[in-house]
C-alpha cells in the first residue's frame, strides 16, 4: 500500500482515539454487556463506546469531495480491516481510508432523480435554480418526462381527498457517483 498523506485535522487527537479503539478489543475470556463483531471479522470490540469514538474519529476526517456517508463506512471499514491486521495506527487507518476513497473516485458517474409535489400558492412560471451538486425544477404542472413512470394510483389511494392541481412539483437532479 502506498504512503499517502494523513487526512486527520489533528493528528494527536486521532492517535489517542485508536489508543482507546484498540483498547475495546475483547480477548478470549472477555464478556463485556454489549459486543461489536462486524460480520466476517474476527476482532471484537466492547460496544459501550466504540460507536461513541468511532464518531469522534469521523469528526476529526478532513473535509474534502466525499461524501459523509461514504467517509463514514471507509472509516468503519478501515477500523475493522485495520484491527484485523493488528496495525491499528494512523497512518494505516489512513492508507486504507485513502483505499476506500478511490475505489469510490473511480464509480462512473450518474443521475439521479427526485420528483415530489410541494404547496406552493401563486406560482405562474416554471422555477429553475441550481446548487453546486443539483439542479432544481419547481412547476405547476407535473413534468412529462415522468408521467408514464409515475404511480398516481398510489398517490390517490393514500391521500383520497387530495387535490393535485393545489400543488406545484419539485425536480431534483443530482449527478453523482452513488445513490
Amino acid at each position: 500500500m502506498s504512503k499517502s498523506k494523513l487526512i486527520w485535522e489533528d493528528s494527536a487527537i486521532a492517535t489517542e482515539i485508536l489508543k482507546r479503539i484498540e483498547g475495546l478489543i475483547l480477548t478470549d475470556g472477555d464478556s463485556p454487556r454489549h459486543t461489536i463483531s462486524p460480520q466476517g471479522y474476527t476482532t471484537k470490540f466492547d460496544g459501550s463506546m466504540f460507536n461513541s469514538y468511532l464518531a469522534i474519529l469521523g469528526e476529526n476526517i478532513s473535509p474534502n469531495d466525499i461524501p459523509i456517508n461514504i467517509h463514514k463506512s471507509a472509516l468503519k471499514k478501515s477500523i475493522y480491516d485495520a484491527s484485523e491486521e493488528r496495525k491499528l495506527n494512523i497512518g494505516y487507518v489512513s492508507n486504507l481510508i485513502k483505499e476506500e476513497e478511490k475505489v469510490y473516485r473511480q464509480q462512473e458517474v450518474r443521475e439521479f432523480w427526485l420528483v415530489t409535489a410541494i404547496s406552493i400558492t401563486g406560482l405562474n412560471k416554471k422555477l429553475k435554480t441550481s446548487t453546486k451538486y443539483a439542479q432544481i425544477s419547481i412547476s405547476k404542472s407535473f413534468p412529462r418526462d415522468y408521467k408514464k413512470n409515475y404511480d398516481f394510483n398510489m398517490v390517490k389511494r393514500t391521500y383520497p381527498n387530495l387535490d393535485l392541481k393545489r400543488f406545484s412539483w419539485v425536480v431534483v437532479k443530482v449527478s453523482s457517483r452513488c445513490e
